[in-house]
């Protein structure tokens, strides 16, 4: 796996540890409400549906390509990934929980 992909697997292992340690009511504003335009956005994009990436959330990570997709599509939509910059940290941690 290259660089970039070891660093995404990293973000989506850190965002998905949190997401369970966490409460919603914890998260920062600006993170629920992106969250809810890019999920719905992305899984439609991904065809994937909502008992996989529960799954992703509780810590099951699979090999399933749709999730892949569904993974890369949060964040690239959501701008914590871009094509010209990669990993955009400012962002990710403007996002993240405290």
């Amino acid at each position: 796996m290259n660089h970039f992909g070891c660093l995404v697997v990293y973000f989506l292992v850190a965002v998905a540890s949190i997401q369970a340690i966490l409460e919603q009511s914890r998260f920062n504003p600006k993170l629920l409400e992106l969250s809810k335009t890019v999920h719905s956005t992305c899984l439609s994009r991904s065809g994937t549906d909502e008992k996989s990436i529960k799954k992703v959330i509780d810590g099951e990570f699979t090999d399933e390509p749709k999730i892949k997709v569904y993974m890369r599509c949060i964040l690239t939509e959501s701008g914590v990934i871009t094509d010209e910059k990669g990993l955009n940290v400012e962002l990710a941690t403007q996002l993240l929980p405290p």
